[in-house]
């Protein structure tokens, strides 16, 4: 099974994900695989498909995440409209290890954007930049 590593650029926003213990008390994601779909979405939304890079630097911890997980948590098909919106064609759906690789570039992208957001912010306010952005972004 395919595993989705977590980039290194993620590191200042984990604090803000429930399963880790140096977590602030305004967490709003409950499992890693709901922070990393998060932020790839974000990534593709700031960068596109033209402009990825892919990521070459991941995290020892949390450790990488099957893709059973996101299946079970209901995330894989946000990962397989990615990856179709990425490649153009519905071939990726029966390539996992391509489809994590997608989702670690866009995830790389999403979390350099989120972390210069949170330089913006403070960790007690940025629930609230994070929400005003969603906002935002969804009345566009």
């Amino acid at each position: 099974m395919a595993l989705i590593r977590v980039p290194k650029s993620a590191e200042p926003l984990l604090a803000f994900c429930k399963p880790n213990y140096n977590r602030h008390r305004n967490i709003f994601f409950e499992t890693y695989a709901e922070f990393i779909i998060f932020v790839a979405a974000y990534g593709f939304y700031k960068k596109g498909t033209s402009c990825i890079q892919p990521a070459t630097s991941f995290m020892d911890q949390p450790n990488p995440i099957d893709m059973a997980i996101f299946k079970n948590q209901h995330l894989f098909p946000l990962i397989i409209l990615l990856g179709i919106t990425l490649t153009g064609t519905y071939e990726i759906i029966r390539k996992e290890e391509d489809l994590a690789r997608i989702i670690e570039n866009f995830a790389e992208a999403g979390c350099h954007e989120l972390a210069i957001l949170l330089k913006k912010s403070t960790p007690e306010s940025f629930h609230l930049e994070l929400a005003n952005m969603i906002q935002e972004i969804t009345t566009e």
